[in-house]
């Protein structure tokens, strides 16, 4: 199905699933499907293979020409709540990556950093801080630059699950074939997330559901015990998400195997007949923020978001990387005519260098003659 002025995204295992979307309304939704190795863990192998497929795919589907939104795999991305003294604008960008390499493990040579401000606390400034791989960032920009996509924007999984489920406090449990992705949701914000790699994706279902549910606890345990001021209810409810969650048998595995109540994805926007929001609902969460008309700022340009009685309103977080902030790599022609040029280069370097060199042995012979 097409139709509708934006185009989300998500590159999964085994195919590549989107929805088109005007204003807050779904319009359509579908599924290509991805050789084996194009996407591992998460992380786009081959960008130029992917690059082929994507361009294929925006001309087969007539969706060439909008605007488009893809996110993330979520895997080793680090969230992070920072706070701050009030600082100028200007200085706010330095201070939270300053802040950010201090507090996280990896360093921001190997990572991008994205941010959205929150509600103020007290004397200081509160900010919602997201750390991210560079390169699965890197390979996905590089894919969609070498389709010649013109338009586009970057969200994280994690962060598009959570506008999706709509929720203030929740957990989400994104079944996917291949992987799990468990998602603490705590005042709007994607505040843990865990990740299972499914090393046998033809497990039984019921060894699935039980490794799950226990992971699911696991989580909640080591949250509660790090945050006693802040934990997490028996009651909280559990979303359910990916393509799995569309498995009958999964979900009434699910629901009795997890602690917690099963409910249903109930998403801001306006849904047509038939889609199933569960396994589209990555790509429903990139929509919700791709509505807007301007870009998302830049991770360094905090968006500020306003608080109500105490706690985060809507609109969800915007940590959207824009290009600008993604350094894509060369596209393999540009990568073969720097080379070319590169090695032309040396070359003529050597050449000049051994008829220098020559001319010198020759003068150095006459001078020895003469004398």
């Amino acid at each position: 199905m097409a139709g509708g002025r934006y185009l989300a995204i998500s590159f999964e295992s085994t195919e590549l699933r989107y929805v088109t979307a005007d204003g807050r309304k779904v319009t359509g939704w579908g599924s290509e499907p991805l050789e084996p190795g194009m996407v591992i863990d998460g992380l786009i192998a081959d960008p130029q293979q992917m690059s082929a497929k994507l361009a294929e795919f925006l001309k087969s589907k007539k969706l060439g020409g909008r605007r488009i939104v893809s996110s993330v795999a979520g895997i080793r991305s680090l969230p992070r709540i920072l706070r701050l003294p009030r600082l100028p604008a200007k200085l706010v960008d330095e201070a939270v990556n300053h802040e950010a390499e201090r507090q996280m493990p990896l360093p921001l040579s190997e990572m991008y950093v994205a941010y959205s401000q929150l509600p103020d606390m007290d004397d200081d400034s509160q900010y919602f801080v997201m750390g991210m791989p560079r390169q699965r960032i890197e390979n996905l920009v590089s894919a969609l630059e070498w389709a010649k996509v013109k338009s586009y924007r970057l969200d994280l999984k994690s962060t598009a699950l959570a506008r999706a489920a709509n929720l203030e406090r929740g957990i989400i449990v994104d079944m996917e074939p291949a992987r799990v992705e468990i998602v603490i949701v705590l005042d709007s914000m994607p505040l843990i997330t865990r990740t299972m790699i499914m090393t046998d994706p033809d497990v039984a279902d019921e060894d699935r559901v039980r490794r799950i549910a226990t992971e699911v606890a696991h989580t909640v345990a080591f949250h509660n015990a790090n945050q006693p001021d802040n934990r997490i209810e028996p009651e909280l409810p559990v979303v359910l998400t990916g393509k799995l969650a569309s498995n009958v048998d999964i979900r009434r595995l699910a629901t009795q195997a997890i602690a917690h109540p099963i409910q249903t994805l109930t998403p801001s926007l306006t849904l047509p007949d038939g889609l199933p929001s569960s396994e589209y609902a990555a790509c429903i969460g990139m929509a919700v923020i791709a509505k807007k008309k301007k870009p998302a700022k830049a991770p360094n340009k905090g968006n500020k978001r306003k608080s109500s009685q105490g706690n985060v309103s809507s609109p969800p977080l915007d940590l959207m990387l824009t290009p600008a902030n993604v350094t894509p790599k060369l596209s393999p022609k540009k990568f073969f005519l720097l080379s070319l040029a590169a090695s032309l280069f040396f070359a003529l370097l050597f050449v000049a260098y051994r008829f220098d060199l020559d001319a010198s042995e020759q003068t150095a012979d006459l001078t020895f003659r003469l004398d």
